[in-house]
This record gives structure tokens, sequence and C-alpha cells, in this order.
């Protein structure tokens, strides 16, 4: 909590700046010009108080004036090209929730996560249900599950595909999306808070984890025992759930369904 409240801060340091100015301006200039709160007694003759005054009245003006030029010069027109790239990158931004929605049905499905009947996106399973999932989700071939879409103006389900899912599948569509958006010359319009995000999610601990088992795979030549610890794994997963939970605040993705009543059928 207090690591965020700083990150928070440093991020918008020149936004508290620039309030803070502005607030302290207006109240200087309600107290000069129009005497709005209690005066306090001064040793300086009147000559004096009358320039420091008009001095402070100056630059308290300047201060307000100078941030609304920023505003109507520099953060608006920013603030239009962020959306303009945002809405550039819309569809890649959907692609890349949904597939990161994918693995988390896969887990679903095959290390029978608990899921709320009305959390359709799949954003508020608990993070102790990830303790299920073992080093199995390294070693299980891809698998390919019935993809249902939920649609809003359908009671049911409605097939899409018969879709691949395991974490390699996942893996490879995740840094496909985000290297295809980050790629694109309109990102540096974006907000840095959403490019931020996107780097976290390539660089998850997941994705170490994953790696470091590929790695020991070529070295030994078959599937061993974990290298890593269960809690390891687990906090790795929370991490991937996190990142995709604050995707959402940046995207809509459609809301998908395996159906729990079909056997799948392995990749061969």
């Amino acid at each position: 909590m207090n690591n965020s409240i700083v990150v928070f801060i440093r991020k918008n340091w020149l936004s508290f700046i620039l309030w803070f100015l502005n607030i302290l301006s207006i109240f200087f200039i309600l107290q000069i010009v129009f005497d709005v709160f209690p005066m306090f007694e001064s040793k300086y003759s009147i000559k004096k108080v009358d320039r420091i005054n008009s001095l402070v009245v100056d630059v308290s003006i300047g201060v307000i004036t100078s941030t609304l030029f920023y505003i109507l010069l520099v953060y608006i027109p920013e603030k239009r090209k962020s959306k303009t790239a945002r809405n550039a990158q819309k569809i890649n931004l959907q692609f890349l929730a949904e597939h990161m929605q994918f693995f988390i049905l896969y887990l679903v499905k095959e290390y029978s996560l608990h899921v709320k009947k009305e959390d359709f996106k799949y954003s508020q399973i608990a993070f102790n249900e990830f303790a299920k999932v073992d080093y199995s989700i390294f070693t299980t071939e891809s698998k390919h599950y019935p993809l249902y879409i939920r649609i809003k103006s359908s009671n049911s389900p409605i097939l899409i595909t018969i879709d691949e899912f395991g974490i390699n599948k996942m893996h490879n569509m995740v840094t496909t999306f985000i290297n295809k958006i980050l790629s694109n010359p309109t990102i540096i319009l974006e907000d840095e808070k959403l490019i931020d995000l996107l780097n976290e999610i390539s660089c998850c601990e997941l994705f170490h984890l994953l790696m470091l088992n590929k790695g020991k795979e070529r070295i030994i030549g078959e599937h061993c025992e974990s290298i890593f610890s269960t809690e390891t794994l687990k906090n790795a997963l929370i991490q991937y759930y996190k990142l995709y939970v604050h995707l959402l605040r940046y995207t809509s993705p459609n809301s998908f369904y395996i159906n729990d009543n079909t056997t799948s059928v392995n990749n061969k």
C-alpha cells in the first residue's frame, strides 16, 4: 500500500506542485485584493507593504495564467493525442486481455479454481485459489477445448471455435500482442502507466519460471521435478492475475467460457 502511494506521488508530482501553487496564488489574491481573510500586523511602512502586495499579486496572476496556458496548450492536446493513440491500439489491447483471460479459463478448467457465477470477466478470483495449480502447468501439453463467448442478447454462450489452451500458447500470443502494441510509433503518445503495465506483463515472474523450466528441459532432455517451490509458482500466478485485472482498466474484452461438460482433446 505504501509503495503504491509513493509511486503515485512520483508519477504525479508536477500536478501536486501546480495545484499547491495555484491554491496559494488564489489565497494571496483574495487576501490582498479583496481582503477576505483577517489581516495581521506588519512593521513595514505602507509604501513597502504596497510594493510587496503588488509583487505577490503579479506573481500569483502569472502562476494562474501560466497554468491555464499549460492546460490549454499542452495538457489537453496531449490527452487528445493519447486518446487517439489508445484508439489505434484498441483492438490489440482487447486481444491481449482476451488471451490473458484464456489462460485463466484454462486454470479454472484444469485445476478447478472457484469462480463466482456473476464474475464474467474473471476479475474476482480469490488469490488462495491459485495454490491449487501445481508444476504440471509447465509439463502438460497444450489442450483443445470448445471456446464459447457470452453475448448479452443471448441467454446461452455461443460456440466460437475449438481453441488451444496452455501456458506456452498463452505466452506466445501475449508476447506477440505486446510487441505489436509497443512497436507502434503512436505508443509514445500513450499513457506511461499503460506502457509500464505492458512491460510488467512481458517480464512477469510466470514467464521467467516458464523460461527456467524450458532451459532445464533442454539440459536434461526430459520433464523433471520442479526447480522452484509451489509458493513461488503461486505468487507468480497471482502477479499474472493482478496484471490481467489491471489491464481491464484500459480495455473491455469479451467474456469467454469453456464448457465444463466437454472433455478436452490433447494436441497432437
